[in-house]
């Protein structure tokens, strides 16, 4: 009886088990294309019309299980989609659109584009696990029109994310720009970005317009090449607000007529941090370089050699060179050649003076120059002679707090250290020495009242 009880018991416990797995065990959809939202899943032969099934407010996840072919611009708004390659896949995701967006047009771009992404939009790209998805542009040799694969339009950009295990090539654009064009937000946290071609436009890789941010944190940029327009992987525009972070990522073997890698203009803001600049070529004359730096435009760090013509071509002042980049090779506009080669000329103590009426002569390192009524020095100042002071005259000599030690007149100290500004010193006779000692260079304004 026994035996029969426990034989009985078992054979429930089993079939219970069975129906718990069976419960649990999720049923397997069909499709190039799987999608999920929340418990919702379902298959899909295209991209268009998974993309389309997700709707608004929905955040949903696209795993692309086999190579499929975009046909059609795909609009992402309202909703956050996520594409992923089935683990294990190397999948491939080819542009195969024939004519202009509809939502791109009425944008006012005549182009044909992959993804339209509104600012009610996002998109984020990503590898999963292992294997790879892959963007596949429509080659050199195809009909030369204009592509852009993703477009965040201006006024209304959304944001796309790139993250590591995907890979964009092959994109041929004769017009717009070749991947990105960005009027919204767009981060590249990796990935893989080869072999694009575009003419007749600036801006192979990424175009960053009207309020666009960009930041690269991380990636491979590799054989873009912009032919003669400028911007070989990334064209900063003129327009307001166009901003450039680069934090990490290697940048190798891209072509343009100016700016291989980086091109920027005046309106821009742009700011490297890290990363590697090299082996790219620009074809301009005087101003080729793998980056041209215009706008406000800072270089806290990288490294930027083995480029044809310059690593990095400084178009203004009002960018900055500064912390640990390495520049094998800068160029310089010419008005700042000129400047530069001007400080180079400076004696050794750095005296500088600015003329503006006759006082007498100053003895300034041992050479005696025309003095003026308001002087100028940079640097600091020893040993300084001013004669010919007319009766009644004073020397107003103004100084920065610069952490000098003493001010000596005519060999005695007369004002004690760590004064900084509005010291007065009367002259007694007609000549007055003045020796500032000071353990940093500063700008000292010697005046007659």
């Amino acid at each position: 009886m026994k035996k029969v009880a426990l034989a009985i018991f078992l054979i429930v416990v089993m079939v219970l088990t069975s129906c718990s797995s069976a419960k649990k065990a999720e049923p397997e959809v069909a499709g190039n294309v799987i999608v999920k939202v929340g418990d919702r899943v379902e298959g899909f032969e295209t991209l268009e019309a998974a993309v389309a099934s997700v709707f608004d407010g929905e955040t949903a996840v696209l795993t692309v299980t086999a190579d499929i072919t975009v046909t059609k611009e795909i609009v992402v708004a309202n909703k956050n989609i996520t594409i992923v390659n089935k683990d294990g896949l190397d999948v491939v995701i080819t542009d195969g659109t024939k004519e202009n967006g509809p939502a791109a047009v009425e944008a006012g771009y005549k182009v044909n584009d992959v993804f339209f992404v509104r600012a009610t939009g996002e998109l984020t790209l990503e590898g999963n696990k292992t294997g790879s998805l892959t963007f596949q542009g429509v080659g050199k040799t195809a009909l030369p029109v204009a592509r852009s694969m993703f477009i965040m339009p201006k006024n209304d950009g959304g944001k796309i994310t790139v993250n590591p295990g995907v890979i964009i090539q092959g994109q041929n654009s004769a017009g717009g720009a070749g991947v990105f064009r960005c009027y919204g937000t767009l981060v590249i946290n990796g990935g893989i970005f080869r072999d694009n071609f575009i003419e007749k436009s600036n801006g192979c890789v990424i175009f960053i317009g009207l309020h666009g941010s960009v930041t690269i944190n991380d990636g491979e940029f590799t054989n873009n090449d912009a032919g003669s327009s400028n911007g070989g992987t990334i064209q900063v525009s003129n327009d307001e607000g166009s901003t450039l972070v680069v934090n990490a990522g290697t940048f190798t073997g891209s072509k343009a007529a100016r700016g291989a890698i980086i091109n920027s203009y005046a309106n821009s803001i742009v700011t490297i941090n890290g990363g590697t600049f090299t082996a790219s070529s620009a074809t301009a004359n005087e101003n080729g370089a793998a980056v041209y730096c215009l706008g406000t435009f800072t270089i806290n760090g990288g490294t930027f050699t083995g480029n044809e013509k310059f690593d990095v071509y400084k178009g203004a002042d009002t960018v900055k060179i500064e912390g640990a980049a390495t520049i094998a090779n800068l160029g310089l506009d010419k008005a700042l050649a000129e400047a530069a080669a001007a400080a180079a000329a400076v004696p050794e103590h750095n005296h500088v003076w600015q003329y503006s009426a006759n006082l007498a002569t100053c003895q300034v390192c041992g050479t005696t120059r025309s003095c003026a009524s308001s002087q100028i020095l940079a640097g600091v100042p020893s040993n300084i002679t001013v004669s010919g002071l007319a009766e009644g005259k004073k020397l107003e000599l103004i100084i920065p707090d610069v952490g000098f030690t003493d001010i000596l007149v005519n060999g005695t100290v007369s004002y004690p250290a760590l004064m900084t500004a509005n010291v007065y010193i009367i002259a007694e006779d007609a000549e007055t020495k003045l020796s500032i000692q000071s353990p940093s260079a500063g700008v000292f304004q010697v005046t007659v009242n």
